[in-house]
């Protein structure tokens, strides 16, 4: 149920970032909430949705900071689009963050092909792409 409203928030977002470069500079409201709503969403339901609550090593500190990172650039990335001021420092910590996640995670899943690890560097891998890509235009 948790992967479901991520990729229908995510994909809300997505859409609604596109309609407003595009297409119709009233979406904003649509971008706002969507983007917020997703920022929240992996603010309070991180752990649970990485599954590292059944994980007794670095697996909880990870997702919490991987959960901070993810909501950091979804909301740069709402700031950069409406042209806010802040949006370029959200990006660089959220893309930093993501960035230092992202080498964790892939080290240790070589090291116990767990599951949790998968999880946060496929997660970290698509916002850092997205950041990045929002960053350079």
């Amino acid at each position: 149920m948790l992967l479901i409203m991520e990729v229908v928030l995510a994909s809300l977002v997505f859409i609604s970032l596109i309609l407003w470069e595009f297409y119709s500079q009233t979406t904003a409201s649509l971008l706002f909430f969507s983007s917020v709503t997703l920022a929240f969403f992996y603010m309070s339901v991180g752990v649970i949705l990485f599954k590292a609550h059944k994980e007794k090593s670095f697996a909880i500190p990870l997702s919490i900071i991987a959960s901070i990172g993810i909501a950091l650039s979804v909301i740069g990335i709402l700031f950069k689009s409406l042209n806010w001021p802040g949006g370029m420092l959200q990006l660089k910590v959220g893309l930093s963050l993501l960035f230092i996640i992202a080498i964790l995670s892939f080290l240790l899943y070589l090291r116990t092909k767990s599951s949790v690890y998968l999880h946060l560097l496929v997660r970290s891998i698509i916002y850092s792409g997205v950041s990045a890509i929002v960053l350079l235009f």
